[in-house]
């Protein structure tokens, strides 16, 4: 705002004396306000200008967002089809029994399952190759360690879309009952999917609508 003046002596006038000048001066107090409310007008249009340029950022990467949501959704009620197809009535899941061989074989104990699983999780740490571990309902069970081998390595299935198998109970069962899990899921996933598709439609709509408004 304005902080001094100069009087016709050149002294330079304090902002308290300013004001108590302005409000005895009609002169002083219209130029006090046109002063303030260039202010206000100049810090308002650097405001507007600021939201303009974030609208276009922001618009600009919702093409690959939104392409991205798109597929994720066609993949997961792919997936849908092919749990629904392949799901065998009774448990069976082919599990390696030497990863990166053709040595594989069909279990349909799941304790067998569960045990193999785990086997096959410890044989995998350290390893950060990704590597096909069986296969269940249509889906690849895939496996990748760490770095380190005192972490259980990640695990998820891969379909059309990918979805992680949770390790944290440290044994076969658990993890054989996350693979489950997440095959039975599949529908709240696509809820979950189609919502985030639906957010980005309408902010979409909405920058756009913001996009270029008159300061």
């Amino acid at each position: 705002g304005v902080r001094s003046a100069e009087d016709i002596d050149g002294r330079a006038f304090t902002y308290a004396e300013y004001k108590a000048l302005a409000s005895s001066n009609p002169i002083v107090a219209e130029k006090v306000q046109v002063d303030t409310d260039l202010l206000r007008l100049g810090r308002l249009r650097a405001h507007h200008e600021q939201q303009q340029w974030q609208i276009r950022r922001d618009l600009a990467g919702l093409p690959v967002r939104l392409a991205e949501a798109e597929k994720l959704v066609m993949a997961i009620r792919s997936d849908m089809g092919t749990r629904d197809q392949e799901r065998p009535a009774e448990f069976s899941m082919m599990i390696q029994l030497m990863l990166r061989t053709e040595h594989r074989q069909t279990f349909t104990d799941r304790a067998e399952a569960a045990e193999q699983l785990w086997k096959m999780l410890n044989a995998a740490r350290g390893s950060k190759e990704p590597t096909k571990l069986g296969q269940f309902a249509g889906f690849a069970l895939m496996v990748r360690g760490y770095d380190t081998a005192d972490l259980t390595p990640k695990v998820w299935l891969e379909g059309q879309a990918e979805y992680p198998v949770s390790t944290f109970s440290d044994t076969g069962a658990g993890v054989l009952q996350s693979i489950e899990g997440q095959l039975r899921h599949l529908e709240s996933k696509l809820h979950e999917a189609e919502a985030d598709l639906a957010a980005l439609q309408q902010k979409r709509t909405t920058l756009e609508g913001e996009l270029d408004k008159p300061f």
